[in-house]
């Protein structure tokens, strides 16, 4: 089964996910024994701001990864260009920013799917804020914001990789709206990521993973009086069902 790593938010130039990323290393690096692991780096959710991708390459470049860049929107890579360099990496991670270009990008690119059969076959995904959300059923988001709707949340449909809703950068306004739409009937699992947390999936079971321990992963499953919430510990495996 696929391995993704989706993390919920955080500046990770400020060590804010440091924790979460080495593990991300750890898992890539088993397919490269004394090589580093080669990672492919998507921008598409902050194409417009190509200085992002060049941090991350620098960033993940400290920690022992061997970065490559891809701007899907700017460079328009050929279809066998972008196929080489998801099959050829170890690891693949989506970086953050409007979660909505990102999916319709990649999936009009064939993109998602080449990443799935890329993962049957032990490339990692990962990826934070909007390259967190994209691997679930549905997002729960504000990047309507990016197109002139301010301070709304949409449910967005996503890859469907995992499946179950993510809320991230979790907090009082998300957690404020995401339960209004809890009590009009969603009728699956939600996960509520932090900034600095993630859940690590792997055959069908996640994994939290915290940076801080005054950080939380918040679980909503359907019940039959509502929703029960679930805030599971560092290192604690759980199931969405």
């Amino acid at each position: 089964m696929p391995t993704i790593i989706a993390i919920g938010g955080g500046n990770y130039e400020k060590g804010e996910t440091e924790k979460i990323d080495l593990e991300l290393f750890r898992l890539a690096k088993a397919k490269r024994q004394s090589e580093a692991p080669k990672m492919l780096y998507f921008s598409t959710a902050g194409d417009n701001e190509p200085v992002g991708g060049e941090n991350a390459k620098k960033y993940f470049n400290s920690l022992g990864f061997d970065v490559s860049v891809m701007h899907l929107i700017r460079d328009m890579p050929s279809q066998n260009k972008i196929e080489e360099a998801v099959f050829s990496a170890d690891c693949i991670y989506i970086g953050g920013g409007d979660t909505i270009r990102l999916v319709h990008t990649m999936r009009s690119l064939g993109v998602d799917k080449m990443m799935w059969e890329s993962a049957k076959k032990g490339t990692v995904l990962s990826g934070i804020s909007a390259g967190c959300a994209c691997w679930f059923d549905y997002t729960h988001t504000d990047a309507i914001g990016y197109y002139g709707i301010e301070n709304t949340y949409v449910k967005f449909k996503c890859f469907g990789f995992i499946p179950a809703m993510c809320s991230v950068h979790y907090g009082t306004k998300r957690k404020a709206d995401l339960r209004k739409r809890i009590a009009n009937d969603e009728s699956y699992p939600i996960v509520g990521l932090e900034n600095g947390t993630a859940i690590l999936w792997q055959d069908g079971v996640c994994r939290t993973l915290i940076q801080k321990t005054d950080r939380r992963v918040h679980v909503y499953y359907p019940s039959a009086s509502g929703y029960k919430i679930v805030r599971p510990k560092e290192s604690e495996e759980f199931e969405l069902m």
